[in-house]
């Protein structure tokens, strides 16, 4: 994984917790998440994703408490974001295991 070309992909990139996890189908999720750390983007205090899994390569988040780097574009909502066509996000531990770096 390069975080370089993902920070240039995307329009909005932070690392976060994820504070609640909404299934509102067996392929969407509502995922909010306090930002601990903003890369690139508005800086809020929460983001609200919009997580449709769209292909073989999507995936789901986990439950509240998870931390993430998410990689995402704006939507025409305020603090609401919207996942690519595939997962754009990563985990805490998988991060640390691939010491992927942002800065």
């Amino acid at each position: 994984m390069n975080p370089e070309k993902y920070l240039e992909q995307y329009e909005v990139v932070f690392f976060g917790v994820i504070t609640s996890n909404e299934n509102v189908s067996n392929d969407h999720q509502i995922v909010t998440f306090d930002v601990e750390k903003m890369f690139k983007g508005e800086s809020n205090d929460y983001y609200i994703v919009d997580n449709k899994l769209s292909g073989t390569c999507s995936g789901y988040f986990d439950n509240a408490g998870t931390k993430y780097y998410v990689f995402a574009n704006k939507t025409e909502i305020p603090n609401q974001v919207r996942l690519s066509h595939f997962s754009s996000f990563v985990s805490e531990s998988m991060a640390e295991e691939f010491r992927m770096v942002l800065e």
